[in-house]
């Protein structure tokens, strides 16, 4: 149990998982590992109803259940067991717009609906093709605000040798 506590206390603790908490649930025949996993599940099932009910964000959701998959593996790890035992995932039958959270039948786009991948401003074909982007103009392609704030920044011109000469554009957080 100290192991547990030394190791997981701090994170357990965000999600109001105290020391006592642990003592009162823990079962006598369950090792310390088996133990742990089975807080990190209900965590994440934790943050996935939060995130179904709208008191979390997208951004969160991956955030937290990312940091949660860290820690299992961290326990697999103490455990020596194979941390690709947490890459499974379960498959509901359902697929929702990472940018609406419709149901859909099928994604485009890196997990959008076809409305949200033909309309949404992350989406754009500026994404890909910066050239495209003529917001420096004052023309959006799909929403001026966003494309200000993701497009409209500092760009170098560079040339390239490498088989043959290129040029190519990148922003000035990339060099």
């Amino acid at each position: 149990m100290k192991v547990l506590v030394d190791d997981f206390g701090r994170y357990f603790n965000k999600y109001g998982i105290t020391k006592e908490i642990l003592k009162d649930q823990y079962e006598k025949n369950q090792s310390v590992g088996d133990f742990a996993w089975l807080i990190l599940q209900k965590i994440l099932s934790e943050i996935a109803n939060s995130y179904e009910t709208g008191n979390i964000s997208l951004l969160d959701f991956y955030g937290k259940s990312g940091e949660t998959y860290r820690q299992m593996a961290y326990l697999l790890k103490l455990e020596k067991k194979d941390s690709r035992k947490i890459q499974s995932l379960q498959f509901e039958n359902e697929i929702h717009c990472v940018e609406t959270g419709k149901k859909i039948k099928k994604t485009f786009g890196e997990g959008m609906s076809y409305e949200a991948f033909m309309t949404s401003p992350s989406a754009s074909p500026s994404i890909v093709r910066p050239e495209l982007s003529r917001i420096h103009e004052g023309i959006a392609l799909r929403d001026a605000a966003w494309e200000e704030e993701h497009h409209n920044k500092p760009h170098y011109v560079y040339l390239s040798r490498t088989s043959d000469i290129k040029v190519g554009v990148t922003r000035t957080g990339n060099v």
